[in-house]
């Protein structure tokens, strides 16, 4: 995700409803990139930055994420995100090194058993999870 921010700080974006997502083979000689599509204005990214796996980085995330929704990588290859359907997914069942899908976190709910529960968008459709949502 590091390269796409990147590219965002030096370049306008899209509006998701001028460039919609269509997942393609990586092979596939059809998967382009659209040449005529409307840049958003003042769209370009101002800065970026990882944060720490740790109570520290945590508490900084969500400082953010109380500011605006934040994008964040994580593993998407792991069954319990892969397949998840609906509920919480607990703590330890997404855990990864290989970081290769990015997600909006918008939310943070709160529940007296589980603790903290991060809410994620995420862009494989509605009909993934919980209309296109997670709760981590």
């Amino acid at each position: 995700m590091n390269r796409a921010f990147s590219y965002l700080t030096k370049n306008l974006n899209v509006y998701q409803k001028d460039y919609k997502y269509t997942a393609k083979d990586y092979n596939d000689p059809d998967n382009v990139c659209a040449k005529n599509i409307n840049y958003a204005p003042n769209s370009k990214l101002r800065d970026y930055f990882s944060i720490p796996e740790d109570k520290v980085g945590f508490n900084n995330l969500l400082t953010r994420l109380a500011e605006r929704p934040v994008a964040v990588a994580i593993q998407a290859d792991q069954p319990a995100f892969r397949y998840y359907t609906e509920g919480v997914i607990p703590e330890g069942q997404c855990d990864g090194q290989s970081l290769d899908h990015g997600v909006l976190l918008y939310g943070l709910d709160h529940d007296n058993d589980l603790g903290d529960i991060l809410l994620v968008r995420n862009s494989w459709g509605e009909r993934w999870g919980e209309k296109g949502k997670v709760r981590i």
